[in-house]
């Protein structure tokens, strides 16, 4: 049972005179496709916490264009069900949740919520290590493809930490931190080198060639100062960078806009908008795609932002909702004409 949207307008989830440009994600929900009967208890936990005012909204500024003029309102919900107000930035491409968590917010939630909310059917903790693993070997091969020698890395947000596993068996030093304090436990009891936390609590004598970034920047109420302070730490290592991208759901989410919006996500990249805040922070690309992931070295060129034409993502966000309509008319017809040719049999 979702929040009732009176309460939502007053604890500053939604605004007064909000309407979702994108109709299937407007709230109150009329379908929750992330919700199942292994995290429904989860679910309804935090919404009780959020009625209760437990985690209150702080507004989001766009990073590039703060003026708020310059947003058109998406959505209002998630995958989940929860009151979430996604905003896309006209003059940056950006689309962000506005409001969103605040940092004290996000460690709460983090910690006690985000693992049992966003678990999913069947994933256990052997196949997300065997997904990490996975993971860990196309980055590395990616690396070798651009003939970046073996040497430390730090994987910010590691998890279980398996994604290290295949650059520890290749060679290399490895590091990783996270703040899901049972996973990286996990990960330690394999002889993993990792720390609960952020990436400010690993000493600083730490020097790293190569820091990954995986499901990471998205979760960044300021990415850019994130970045940089990345920078400042490490001033000479190589990034690799993965998010959800938001002109690659028609190859991912099962084409469901409503999959992809989550309320742990405060800002949703496209390869362009990505690669124009890695280029204010400091970083020039080296590979990147629609996925989205790439590989950045720090750089003192230009670090400037260009406007971005986001109409043509409002444009790809609008054709994705129209598929779904037509495929799910599709099957109607479909359905119906069998019920049809059975009763007439």
């Amino acid at each position: 049972m979702s929040i009732s949207i009176k309460i939502c307008k007053k604890l500053g989830w939604i605004r007064c005179g909000d309407r979702a440009k994108i109709k299937s994600l407007s709230y109150p929900p009329k379908e929750c496709p992330a919700k199942w009967s292994g995290n429904a208890n989860a679910i309804s936990a935090f919404e009780k916490e959020l009625c209760d005012g437990v985690f209150m909204p702080e507004s989001l500024s766009d990073p590039i264009f703060p003026e708020k003029d310059h947003d058109l309102v998406l959505g209002l919900t998630d995958r989940y069900g929860f009151p979430v107000r996604t905003v896309l930035n006209m003059k940056s491409g950006l689309l962000r949740t506005d409001p969103y968590f605040s940092e004290a917010d996000l460690a709460v939630f983090y910690s006690k919520h985000y693992r049992s909310i966003y678990t999913w059917q069947g994933i256990g903790l052997q196949e997300m290590r065997t997904d990490q693993i996975n993971r860990g070997l196309r980055i590395l091969q990616m690396l070798e493809q651009f003939k970046i020698s073996k040497g430390s890395i730090l994987d910010i947000g590691c998890g279980l930490g398996a994604t290290l596993l295949p650059f520890r068996e290749a060679g290399w030093k490895t590091r990783g931190v996270d703040y899901g304090i049972n996973l990286v436990e996990e990960g330690m009891r394999e002889g993993l080198n990792l720390t609960v936390g952020s990436f400010k609590d690993i000493s600083v004598d730490f020097k790293c060639d190569i820091i990954i970034l995986s499901h990471v920047l998205e979760h960044m109420r300021k990415p850019i100062d994130f970045l940089e302070q990345i920078s400042s730490r490490w001033p000479t290592a190589m990034l690799f960078i993965e998010v959800p991208g938001v002109l690659n759901i028609h190859n991912a989410y099962y084409g469901n806009l409503k999959m992809y919006f989550q309320n742990a996500h405060a800002f949703h990249f496209c390869k362009e908008s990505l690669c124009r805040i890695l280029q204010i922070a400091g970083y020039e690309c080296l590979f990147s795609d629609e996925k989205v992931c790439g590989i950045f070295r720090p750089t003192s060129t230009n670090r400037s932002f260009n406007e971005i034409n986001a109409t043509n993502i409002l444009r790809y966000l609008e054709n994705i909702e129209t598929s779904k309509r037509i495929s799910s008319r599709k099957y109607l017809f479909k359905l119906f004409g069998k019920i049809i040719k059975t009763i007439t049999k």
